[in-house]
């Protein structure tokens, strides 16, 4: 690799890709996830720049979910034809199958296989896209699996969207900071019941307003993840990437609001 070829591919300096990320950020075709967020803009260059592809590329082909970078399945699958491998996925049957061959080794094939059996085992039947695009979400899954598994190398480890949202279900909720604990244990009668006020209001969504909300979108129709957060988004007045980011209060407004739309659908047409 010559010497012209090296400038060619070292990114521009730190301020012009800042110059860049705030002047893009204004565009209106861009992503919920990166409209007016020049940080998040940056961070999709980076990883455009370590996979090959353009920045555009990247951000149109990705979500953000827990303040992670998630890949789409057809992008991952691009990433490797792209780099000389073979991939390709297949119904066998009810069966998804993903197998890829590493151009450095072509005499193994790697595999992974995805049936309605291990989507339950997994807790994924019958959740969102699983539900409207059961045989779409299956190749998916074995893509991406086979994507980790063989080219981690070509992916740079980067996670799908699926996969991410998978994780993002399975935190645990927040817990009281030790320091709101202490306080409220060595505080007057009457400054620990207004702790407790504060600390109720401001505390993370539960476990049963989770619940609750996700089987009122669920019921409404809201299948798709986006148009769901885009729907808590318009409700509390702030940008989340996750329900698991409200507090309390905010997440008894949308299912306030929920309820509410449920209740003006369920009346009869007079």
């Amino acid at each position: 690799m010559t010497t012209t070829e090296v400038a060619t591919r070292q990114a521009p300096p730190l301020a012009d890709r800042v110059e860049y990320s705030k002047t893009l950020s204004a565009a209106d075709l861009l992503p919920p996830a990166f409209k007016g967020k020049p940080a998040n803009i940056l961070l999709a260059m980076d990883l455009a720049e370590s996979l090959g592809r353009s920045p555009i590329e990247v951000m149109q082909q990705s979500q953000v979910i827990s303040g992670k970078l998630g890949l789409s399945a057809e992008f991952m699958r691009s990433l490797v034809l792209a780099s000389g491998h073979k991939l390709r996925v297949f119904m066998d049957g009810d069966t998804a199958v993903a197998q890829g061959i590493r151009s450095d080794d072509p005499g193994f094939t790697y595999e992974a296989r995805w049936d309605e059996a291990r989507a339950r085992t997994a807790g994924l039947w019958g959740k969102g896209n699983w539900t409207n695009h059961p045989t779409a979400m299956l190749k998916a899954r074995a893509t991406t699996e086979l994507c980790r598994d063989a080219f981690a190398d070509v992916i740079h480890g980067v996670r799908s969207a699926d996969e991410l949202d998978e994780i993002a279900e399975r935190e645990p909720e927040p817990r009281t900071p030790l320091a709101a604990a202490v306080q409220s244990a060595i505080a007057p009668e009457h400054e620990v019941v207004e702790a407790e006020v504060v600390e109720e209001a401001t505390a993370g969504i539960s476990a049963a307003q989770s619940k609750k909300m996700h089987a009122l979108f669920s019921e409404k129709g809201f299948r798709d993840r986006e148009d769901r957060l885009d729907y808590v988004r318009s409700i509390v007045g702030i940008d989340v990437a996750s329900s698991k980011e409200l507090t309390k209060d905010q997440a008894s407004q949308v299912i306030e609001q929920l309820d509410a739309l449920s209740d003006v659908e369920a009346e009869p047409a007079s």
